[in-house]
């Protein structure tokens, strides 16, 4: 496992000593201040630390969580030391009726089945709760769910659009940017792909139905683990190394897709009616979206193992 905010850390470094010595200042001024001009330096000095108390307190939550991770990963290198397994952030799907936030056991089972400790992150736009929870992750997969919210993508939201989560909107998109600002592995699946792609500036069908004429299957019925319809694989993409270039089977149950492709992803994969269905964020070492279900289909087809365990790799 690779640690990636080594250059974070001596910031977090330089915030602590400074906060420490500022305070070993102001102390030292109380016992010499007798003079009016060393008393109003105290009384400047006082307001400084006030102010790096407030900064800090906000700081050190996000430094708590990279510094314990760091002797984390010190000790999984050191000789004898303690082997830990990827930790995956999994973003959590709700329930509007019940308010409540449930998973899919086959997102945690193919993350565990891949050598992965897969972690359901709460639902929240906190950035300091969010940052700390991060920290901790080696990858973050972007699971299905809620439809996207046309705003997301500057767009008016249809009728036939259905239920859309901004919580989840607001909360993906932190972590998004976070992602890619990092090189963090990622992994979206079938609202994952959907959301990236309108995150980085494009734009999405909010309707297949309605607004895209196909004889393909794209809303199959139960069981899920079966193929309903062939993908392309492009040839020289991530995703061809991983599974071969060429026609694969994949599930499919989505109503929304992409639409207009963001100018900063590269297409791996369409389906037989030209729909995008696998893409790669430029310039990351792996981030990957796909339309359909691997967490669905990785106990029986091979290619859905593959591509869940090409991620946990990625996040080792």
């Amino acid at each position: 496992m690779t640690f990636r905010s080594r250059d974070i850390f001596a910031i977090d470094v330089f915030y602590i000593t400074f906060f420490t010595m500022s305070i070993i200042v102001a102390d030292q001024l109380i016992q010499i201040g007798t003079s009016l001009f060393l008393k109003s330096v105290y009384n400047y000095t006082c307001i400084l630390v006030k102010t790096m108390i407030y900064f800090v307190s906000i700081k050190a939550k996000e430094s708590t969580g990279r510094i314990s991770r760091l002797l984390f990963c010190c000790i999984r290198s050191a000789n004898g030391g303690i082997s830990l397994k990827p930790v995956i952030g999994l973003i959590p799907l709700y329930d509007d009726d019940k308010e409540s936030l449930w998973m899919l056991p086959g997102y945690m089972r193919a993350v565990e089945t891949c050598g992965g400790l897969p972690v359901m992150l709460p639902l929240t736009n906190d950035e300091a709760d969010l940052s700390q929870a991060y920290q901790w992750c080696d990858g973050i997969l972007f699971t299905g769910g809620h439809d996207v919210s046309p705003s997301v993508y500057g767009e008016p939201q249809k009728e036939s659009c259905g239920r859309t989560c901004p919580a989840r909107d607001q909360m993906e998109g932190y972590l998004l940017d976070k992602c890619l600002q990092d090189h963090k592995p990622l992994l979206g699946i079938c609202r994952g792909i959907q959301f990236i792609n309108a995150r980085l500036g494009g734009t999405l069908y909010q309707d297949l139905p309605s607004e895209y004429e196909s004889g393909v299957e794209h809303h199959m019925t139960p069981p899920y683990d079966r193929t309903a319809h062939n993908v392309e694989v492009l040839k020289g993409t991530k995703l061809a190394g991983i599974i071969g270039e060429g026609v694969h089977g994949v599930n499919s149950y989505h109503h929304q897709a992409i639409k207009a492709l963001s100018p900063l992803v590269n297409v791996m994969a369409y389906s037989e009616d030209g729909l995008v269905e696998a893409i790669e964020v430029k310039d990351q070492e792996f981030a990957v979206a796909i339309q359909w279900h691997p967490e669905f289909s990785y106990k029986s087809d091979p290619d859905s193992i593959k591509l869940v365990q090409a991620f946990i790799d990625a996040c080792t």
